[in-house]
């Protein structure tokens, strides 16, 4: 499949719109500031709908234990590499700058 930059750029968007409804939808009328919604939508493309869904961020940022859904993030830093499930530093340095973002007011 080849595209040009402007159809990639265009699916993009469309990807990000999707996972902006996500947490936009699953967040409900919980207080959620710019950069929480921002972090929690980043790790919502990343995992995909339903595991955002069904993660302890959401939970504890539902719950408003902001400190918690922060800690939160750096649980989803591993892959399966060769079958294993692992630790990846690429994951670990993404989901802490998720974490900081979060609790930046």
């Amino acid at each position: 499949m080849h595209i040009n930059e402007e159809e990639a750029e265009q699916a993009l968007k469309d990807d990000l719109c999707g996972a902006e409804s996500v947490v936009e939808s699953a967040t409900g009328n919980v207080a959620t500031t710019d950069n929480q919604f921002a972090a929690m939508v980043a790790l919502c493309f990343n995992i995909g709908s339903a595991n955002f869904r069904a993660s302890s961020i959401l939970k504890e940022h539902l719950a408003r234990n902001n400190q918690a859904a922060a800690a939160a993030f750096l649980l989803w830093n591993k892959a399966r590499v060769h079958g294993v499930l692992q630790e990846v530093k690429g994951l670990t340095i993404r989901r802490t700058a998720e974490r900081a973002l979060y609790l930046t007011a």
